[in-house]
């Protein structure tokens, strides 16, 4: 006899079929409920609770802390066609140094080379020599201005009217207050120095951001005669024990 669909031989099979799947499940079931949950519940939670901590305190804490040395800091050497300076030898490399060398009673533009290591927003940049230096002979910045601009209203800058954003405080630091996204690129900042006295200055780049103040550190080494070379700190010149001879005249 044919079996057609819906017929009584059909029957036996789906009842077959369903006790088998209602087996599997059971056994299925059984097997879940003889699982560590307890196990899983206490690892779960403690994966919960370090990501949390790593997200809420451990990544701010390490950002905060890269923040107080955003960047690295160094003063430039250009190349002679590309920025005139007088107080240094120049070729047609450009060249970094964390030590500036450069005569007195002079006023001279210097320009600092900023690497960023970490991306924040800038509300403010300011830079001087040491703070707790109460020194009327340390070099003073007197004006602000950007290398690369060759005009417009950011080519440069003066603690005046026109420029509210820009001033010197009791220490002996000019002060610009703008905004500025630090990425990966590098940023060079310009500024006309003023030196008085001889000596050797410690000096400082800051930049005041949302979260905290952040901190470069530089030198300027003012002298007569001018001799003192300065080390080229470039990578790839590094290692050719790269130097830059200072001139006498401002």
């Amino acid at each position: 006899m044919t079996r057609d669909d819906g017929s009584r031989y059909d029957r036996p099979t789906t009842e077959l079929l369903g006790a088998g799947a209602m087996a599997a499940i059971a056994a299925a079931l059984a097997a879940i409920a003889a699982w560590p949950w307890a196990m899983f519940s206490t690892v779960f939670g403690g994966a919960v609770f370090l990501m949390v901590l790593h997200t809420q305190f451990i990544r701010p804490w390490r950002r905060r802390r890269k923040l107080r040395h955003p960047f690295k800091a160094h003063f430039v050497i250009t190349a002679r066609n590309r920025f005139e300076l007088s107080y240094a030898q120049q070729d047609d490399k450009d060249h970094i140094v964390k030590e500036l060398v450069v005569p007195p009673n002079a006023k001279i533009p210097v320009q600092i080379l900023l690497e960023p290591k970490v991306s924040f927003m800038e509300r403010e940049i300011y830079f001087g020599c040491e703070e707790s230096l109460a020194d009327e002979g340390k070099p003073q910045a007197t004006e602000y201005f950007v290398p690369f601009v060759r005009e417009g209203v950011r080519r440069s800058g003066k603690p005046d009217a026109q420029h509210p954003g820009h001033y010197t405080d009791y220490h002996g630091f000019y002060h610009v207050r703008q905004d500025y996204l630090y990425t990966n690129d590098a940023r060079i900042v310009g500024f006309m120095l003023e030196t008085k006295s001889t000596g050797t200055y410690p000096a400082q780049v800051y930049t005041v951001g949302d979260e905290v103040r952040g901190r470069a550190d530089l030198t300027i080494k003012v002298e007569q005669p001018v001799q003192t070379k300065m080390r080229c700190e470039s990578k790839t010149h590094r290692k050719r024990g790269c130097l830059i001879t200072p001139t006498g005249g401002a």
